[in-house]
């Protein structure tokens, strides 16, 4: 089974080989890696080329900085296998993470899966803190208030992402988002506690870190607001038409691969 990989870049330049490499080492090698190079300015996508100069990848540019979400909405229409799997540019991938996906897919079909995590410091010393993902639990507004749920671990049934119409318009915490818009339409979720799907880097660069979008920042605080705001107003109601209205898939301008 043919597979789609997404792999957008910015701010982490110094980590992007690993992550690559951790994407085109899998075992299950039916797959295509699809780059973003989400810089906003000249980017690493010809040294890229030049270090793996795999025929798998194809390369795409932003003319600006948009971020994971909108990007993987703008390359959507070039996928073609049955998943997409998430892989941060940051984290490294254990080479078995398509495969045993792919496993558990063939028993019990998903539209939306995630496994665990395992943290490696900025210098890929594996640390003993485990990530488990854990089914979240919404309070009476239709937000979470617990429950676990690893974006970098994530695959997702291509033809349940395009039913959804993608991705919402958060540049950052949408998968905060897209797990409750998922909830509320009815998707089908694997939470896999019993498998590391990703080696999860830690360094001051991370989006959670960092001083413009960091957890404690006021962008973070406005894009929580925002997802509250889009829960009370399209996502309470389970109406499928409605939840369907938040995606971006028609109105983000699409993107095709670019010759390097």
């Amino acid at each position: 089974m043919q597979v789609d990989c997404v792999l957008t870049y910015h701010l982490c330049e110094p980590y992007v080989y690993a992550a690559v490499n951790s994407a085109l080492w899998q075992t299950h090698a039916d797959l295509v890696l699809h780059i973003v190079d989400d810089t906003g300015g000249e980017g690493w996508n010809k040294e890229l080329n030049q270090k793996f100069q795999d025929p798998r990848i194809r390369f795409y540019k932003n003319e600006k900085n948009i971020g994971f979400y909108m990007s993987v909405n703008s390359i959507f229409s070039n996928f073609k296998g049955e998943l997409f799997f998430v892989f941060d540019s940051d984290d490294i991938s254990p080479k078995w993470r398509i495969a045993d996906a792919l496993e558990i897919y063939q028993k019990e079909s998903f539209d939306v899966y995630t496994g665990g995590t395992r943290i490696i410091t900025q210098s890929d010393e594996i640390t003993d803190y485990y990530g488990i993902p854990t089914p979240p639990v919404l309070n009476k507004d239709g937000l979470i208030i617990s429950g676990k749920f690893y974006n970098p671990t994530c695959a997702v049934k291509r033809e349940y992402f395009n039913e959804l119409n993608g991705y919402s318009d958060c540049l950052v915490g949408g998968d905060k988002d897209f797990v409750i818009k998922s909830h509320y339409y009815g998707a089908k979720f694997y939470y896999d506690s019993k498998r590391v799907m990703t080696y999860r880097r830690t360094h001051p660069k991370q989006v959670t870190k960092t001083d413009t979008t960091g957890m404690h920042t006021h962008f973070r605080w406005e894009m929580s607001q925002k997802t509250a705001e889009r829960t009370k107003k399209y996502y309470l109601g389970c109406v499928k038409r409605r939840i369907r209205k938040c995606g971006m898939l028609r109105l983000t301008k699409q993107q095709q691969p670019i010759p390097i």
